[in-house]
């Protein structure tokens, strides 16, 4: 599926695609990833100014994580970010949003009235397109 596709599936569920706000949160859910592609989460470029970045939850993006080889300022890349494998040191890669990516699995997060929970969900988990 797509980003956008993704986001809605997060939403539907009453979650966002995660947002990462430092070095540990990006661990941590970098070390949970099994895939050699990494995951989708819920960075975009911001639609207003090109040269930042917004979170799903409307926050700018303060915490970076340095960018792959020659990410941050390739406009040609997409204005989505899904995040690279441990072999790549969980950095970020730009996608395009719209395009369709079956193999890329996707990171949502919501919170309860104590704890943050994060939902995995790999593709063909729920039956969207």
């Amino acid at each position: 599926m797509s980003w956008i596709v993704a986001k809605s599936v997060c939403e539907a569920l009453g979650a966002k695609l995660v947002v990462l706000n430092s070095l540990a949160e990006n661990q941590a859910v970098g070390q949970n990833i099994t895939r050699k592609l990494g995951t989708m989460i819920g960075l975009h470029r911001n639609p207003n100014n090109k040269s930042s970045w917004l979170w799903v939850d409307g926050s700018r993006a303060t915490y970076s994580l340095p960018w792959n080889t020659g990410e941050l300022n390739n406009p040609e890349g997409g204005d989505c970010v899904r995040m690279l494998p441990k072999a790549k040191g969980y950095r970020w890669k730009h996608i395009p949003c719209d395009t369709f990516h079956s193999h890329i699995p996707y990171v949502c997060e919501t919170r309860g009235k104590s704890v943050r929970i994060i939902l995995y969900i790999a593709p063909g988990m729920l039956n969207h397109s």
